[in-house]
This record gives C-alpha cells, sequence and structure tokens, in this order.
C-alpha cells in the first residue's frame, strides 16, 4: 500500500478520517492524499456543518491539514477545481487517476449510513476505482488504532473466499487477532421459498441447517491455514441467525473492532446496495468497516 486518499468537505465529521488515514500511513510506510472536490452550487453547510464552496477556500482549507499532520507522515493534498455536478462520482475517478490504493473516509450516523452508502463515495469508490475503502463511522467511540480484533465476515465455499491479504496487513498494523466468522440461518431467520420448505418439511431442513454448519465449520477451519496469516492469532467461529444481526451482535462482545466486508463485483451493485445481506450488515455495524471488492479477492487469487 504506497497511497491513501482521504476526502475532506470542510466538515469535521469528514475529518474523523484523518487520524485512522494518518495511523495506517505510519504503520504501512504509506503516503496520504487528502482531496477535495468542489461541488456546483455546493452550500455553505451539510448537516450542520461548514462546506467547502470554492477551490480557494479549499486549498487553504487543505493546506491547513497538511500544515497540521504528523511530521512523520508524508502528506499532500489536492483540489479538484472544476465544479463537478456529482462530487461522489469525481471522488471515485480520482481514485484512479491519483493511483490511490485505499479510500478513507467518515460516515454519518446510523439513522443516515444507508442513505450516505447509497450513491455516495464509497459506493463509487469501491465500484469504479476497484480498491477498497475503509469507512469510519463518526460516532465510533474509539480510534482505529485501538482495535485489537480484525473481524471477516466470510461468504462460505460459494463466495469468493477470505480477503487474507488486506486481512492479513491491517492485523499486523494493528497488532490485532484475526476472527473468520460465516453465519448459518437458524429456521427463524430463513427467507422465502426457504421458509416455506421448512415449514413443509421442518426434519429435513432442521437436518439441512446442521449440515450447513458442520461445512461453515471446515470452511473456516481450512481458511484459517491460509499462508498469509503465518504468525497471527487467528481463530473463527459459526454464527447462527440472519446475517446482520448476527454480526451486530457480535461486533459488540468484541470491543474495540474492525470489520471487513467483501462487496460483490460490479455487475451485482444494485443487488449488494438495494437491500442484500452485506448492506444491512454494513449499516449495523457501528464500527470502522473495510469494504473490499470481490473481484479484487478474485484477482489476487
Amino acid at each position: 500500500m504506497k497511497r491513501i486518499l482521504v476526502p475532506l468537505d470542510g466538515s469535521p465529521m469528514s475529518e474523523s478520517a484523518l487520524s485512522p488515514a494518518y495511523f495506517l500511513a505510519g504503520s504501512m510506510g504509506a503516503e496520504v492524499l487528502l482531496l477535495h472536490v468542489v461541488e456546483k452550487s455546493a452550500p455553505d453547510e451539510i448537516h450542520g456543518e461548514r462546506h467547502l464552496t470554492d477551490a480557494l477556500s479549499a486549498k487553504a482549507y487543505l493546506d491547513g491539514i497538511v500544515a497540521a499532520a504528523p511530521v512523520s507522515i508524508a502528506v499532500t493534498c489536492h483540489v479538484h477545481d472544476e465544479a463537478s455536478p456529482d462530487a461522489a462520482v469525481a471522488i471515485a475517478e480520482h481514485v484512479d487517476e491519483l493511483r490511490s490504493d485505499l479510500v478513507v473516509l467518515a460516515t454519518h450516523g446510523r439513522n443516515r449510513f444507508g442513505r450516505f452508502l447509497h450513491g455516495s463515495v464509497a459506493q463509487r469508490a469501491v465500484f469504479r476505482g476497484g480498491v477498497p475503502v475503509l469507512t469510519i463511522p463518526a460516532d465510533c467511540g474509539y480510534a482505529l488504532s485501538s482495535c485489537g480484533t480484525v473481524a471477516v465476515a466470510t461468504e462460505g465455499a460459494g463466495g469468493h473466499g477470505v480477503p487474507s491479504i488486506e486481512v492479513s496487513t491491517l492485523a499486523r498494523a494493528l497488532g490485532a487477532c484475526v476472527k473468520l466468522v460465516l453465519v448459518v440461518d437458524e429456521r427463524a431467520s430463513l427467507k422465502a421459498g426457504a421458509a416455506s420448505f421448512a415449514r413443509a418439511r421442518p426434519a429435513t431442513a432442521a437436518a439441512t441447517l446442521a449440515a450447513t454448519v458442520i461445512a461453515a465449520g471446515e470452511y473456516l477451519h481450512e481458511a484459517a491455514l491460509d499462508p498469509a496469516f503465518a504468525g497471527l492469532d487467528v481463530d473463527y467461529r459459526v454464527l447462527r441467525g440472519s446475517p446482520d444481526r448476527a454480526l451486530s451482535a457480535y461486533s459488540k462482545s468484541l470491543g474495540g473492532a474492525l470489520f471487513i466486508v467483501q462487496t460483490h463485483g460490479r455487475s451485482g451493485l444494485d443487488a449488494f446496495w438495494d437491500g442484500s445481506a452485506a448492506s444491512r450488515i454494513v449499516a449495523r455495524l457501528r464500527c470502522p468497516v473495510l469494504l473490499v471488492p470481490s473481484d479484487r479477492i478474485d484477482q489476487v487469487r
């Protein structure tokens, strides 16, 4: 990892991404690039906080952030001064243009989180830029540097595999242990056709779910043996219930944790953001979440 991109709009909320970005840059020997995109007809305030409206004030603001940055971190800035009708699209395009390896950005509180991601910087950076995006809830309550666990919500044998490179890199930077997690439905959390089948044939459904739990454990055991995890404390757990609720409850039991969630490829954009399990998981987790494109995992493998 050589360059971390941090989009800033001038608000204190957006600056919540700075400390995590500096920490990762220092741990990985990367540089930090601060970015502001001038928007057409930009409002003076967003969510009650200051919002930059022109290139000159944006440059002065970013220069001030650079001057206050830790001297041990290489921090530069860039202002996209051609007014853009959609800042999210412009930022995502800069991911590739500025050769960024990771985007770190702050997100709004729980009640706005899903709407913020839908059609926003995170979505477009993942699917257009093809790089991981680390989202930092403004109300997280603890620093990324204090995360003692890197938890990975895996998709199982039918998915794209565990993003072991990203997981091991972050775990080593944080000095954290790794938890591989896979959620298997309970009868009560089954959806639509599966729920109907379970009502009609409860014994068969129970046996199928029990076999799925065993297969999930075997999958996680094998995944934990990945050579990328050598020297790390790696554990795994099979959870039961709906993925979003099970992972939310599990995250609270971990204390300070960073979660990694895989996102589907570009063709799965609508499925991911319109009510899928992954979008519900991200919306419920009140901790730092790294979104990793599944096609990136396939390329690594």
